[in-house]
């Protein structure tokens, strides 16, 4: 059965339970996840990959039951999918729309992705540093792909996933960040209005970096119940 793995970039053996699939968010790569895949062990783990900095973009989901984790724009890029086969959706440091609106004031202003859109034209590397600057991050990265980071922007200043998410079948877990600058506790009060749905962690924007043990037993436990 095809299953949608990648080699280079699949973990553990898909056996019984569903596979975890990873996608990472804007500004960042399959990597983001370096630290959690390995504390997931010996589950089944792939990690998807948008190709923002040259390595090949990876898409595909799996034909067979899944959960999808993603981080920042990578959770909003999932409820865009036909989720046939996913069994649950965890979002960390995630939102189901990023720019404001009359009828979302807590978003953030599209003016500011127009702008980093405007200069990744010229100076990608300076709008990639200022950008994970400003999320607390200061990792390196390697050559950004510019027309695949505009077309992300793009997509951030124009999805609306608010309906999909309330329709939805597989459940939405929400990990949130208590002091994230990017994704504010008032944007996420508002993305996930059940407050059952949304679950709080110390920290910033970059809880897959910063608190790796805490996100893989968050999904961990959302695996566990699902497959007991």
């Amino acid at each position: 059965m095809m299953t949608g793995r990648r080699p280079d970039l699949a973990t553990g053996h898909a056996g019984e339970g569903p596979e975890l699939v990873l996608m990472h968010g804007w500004g960042y790569d399959a990597t983001l996840w370096d630290d959690v895949a390995p504390l997931l062990a010996p589950l089944a783990v792939t990690k998807l990959e948008a190709g923002y900095f040259g390595a090949a973009p990876f898409l595909t989901l799996p034909t067979r039951p899944f959960i999808a984790i993603g981080h920042s724009a990578g959770g909003l890029w999932f409820l865009k999918q036909n989720l046939a086969h996913c069994r649950a959706v965890i979002l960390i440091n995630s939102f189901t729309r990023f720019t404001r609106g009359e009828d979302f004031p807590s978003g953030q202003a599209a003016s500011i992705l127009a702008r980093m859109s405007r200069r990744l034209a010229t100076a990608p590397k300076d709008v990639i540093t200022t950008f994970r600057k400003n999320i607390g991050d200061s990792s390196a990265f390697c050559h950004p792909v510019t027309d695949r980071l505009m077309s992300g922007l793009a997509d951030l200043s124009a999805d609306d996933a608010r309906h999909q998410a309330r329709i939805m079948t597989p459940p939405i877990h929400a990990l949130a960040g208590s002091d994230d600058p990017l994704i504010p506790s008032p944007l996420s009060r508002m993305c996930f209005e059940n407050p059952h749905h949304l679950a709080w962690a110390e920290g910033g924007h970059m809880l897959p970096l910063t608190q790796p043990h805490l996100c893989a037993r968050f999904i961990r436990n959302i695996f566990d119940d699902l497959h007991p």
